[in-house]
């Protein structure tokens, strides 16, 4: 009996682990499997696009509408594991996690 509860134990713990550490990379390929090339670099452009308008009015400009749609456009671009620009760096287990819970808060619009 105890060797059985201990099997179930370590059984259960592997297979929460192995959840842990997978899921973050499978949700990333089932949304890359829902979008096209098109999609991708249409909103890599807005990406630049917004990025651009806000470094050239950066003195002048605040606007919490624009910041909350650049940063929904970088979570759509990692959630997927798509790198935005050449520095992108590779995030950790834990931060893929974060990425995913930020991206499933944003509005459906994204």
């Amino acid at each position: 009996m105890g060797s059985k509860i201990v099997r179930i134990f370590v059984v259960g713990t592997a297979a929460v682990l192995l959840v842990f550490i997978l899921f973050p990379k499978v949700a990333g390929y089932v949304y890359m499997s829902n979008i096209d090339s098109v999609e991708i670099e249409d909103k890599r452009n807005e990406y630049w696009k917004l990025t651009d308008y806000a470094h050239a009015n950066r003195n002048n400009f605040n606007s919490p509408d624009f910041y909350e749609r650049r940063e929904a456009l970088v979570l759509w671009m990692r959630v997927r594991y798509l790198p935005i620009d050449e520095g992108h760096i590779v995030p950790t287990l834990l931060e893929r996690w974060k990425i995913l819970f930020e991206y499933w808060k944003l509005k459906p619009e994204t």
